[in-house]
């Protein structure tokens, strides 16, 4: 190549150098303050809430709780007698039952006693209760059968007596048997 291809190379027209520095703001204080004060709302509000607000609530629960302790206390003390108070009230008030009326057998558990064991036998015609007795009358039973029901009444617990006064043992035969079940007294020992 020669010389006068060659382009002429350009030199730099700066011919002094600048060696002080010049301070940059990178970001405006207005912006800074704005940041700061950003910051700081955001963390009043978590310290508000998620910190004084959970004390503030878990206090008043306790405080709540420790005050309805001391309501069931003060109705616990005031109640410490009432079995005592209540048998004094039933001594002098008239319940409507006589004697005789509280020692009778929960009918209930006399007519379940029929459902169960007894009905399961034979077919009832008729069956009263009067106080703790029950009289019944059952139709197409046998002695045998008549036998096993005497000594499932007499299993129970409630049962103090029974009788049969009727009973026959032709299976040919509508064969009748009046059976007497006395209950014990409520109260007595089972």
């Amino acid at each position: 190549m020669s010389r006068k291809n060659q382009k002429k190379q350009a030199l730099p027209s700066k011919k002094t150098l600048n060696l002080m520095q010049k301070d940059r703001r990178t970001k405006p204080p207005g912006r800074i303050v704005l940041v700061v004060s950003l910051f700081a709302v955001v963390l009043f509000a978590v310290i508000k809430f998620g910190v004084f607000d959970r004390m503030y609530s878990l206090y008043t629960a306790n405080s709540e709780a420790s005050k309805a302790e001391s309501e069931l206390d003060a109705a616990r003390r005031l109640t410490a007698g009432y079995d005592d108070i209540l048998e004094e009230y039933q001594r002098y008030t008239f319940d409507g039952f006589t004697e005789a009326e509280i020692a009778r057998v929960d009918r209930s558990d006399i007519v379940t006693l029929v459902d169960e064991l007894i009905l399961s036998v034979g077919y009832s015609k008729s069956y009263t209760i009067s106080d703790n007795t029950l009289t019944l009358v059952l139709h197409s039973v046998t002695l045998a059968e008549t036998s096993a029901l005497i000594q499932e009444l007499y299993s129970d617990p409630s049962v103090h007596a029974v009788a049969v006064t009727t009973a026959g043992s032709d299976p040919a035969r509508d064969e009748t048997v009046n059976i007497q079940v006395q209950f014990k007294k409520a109260g007595d020992p089972q």
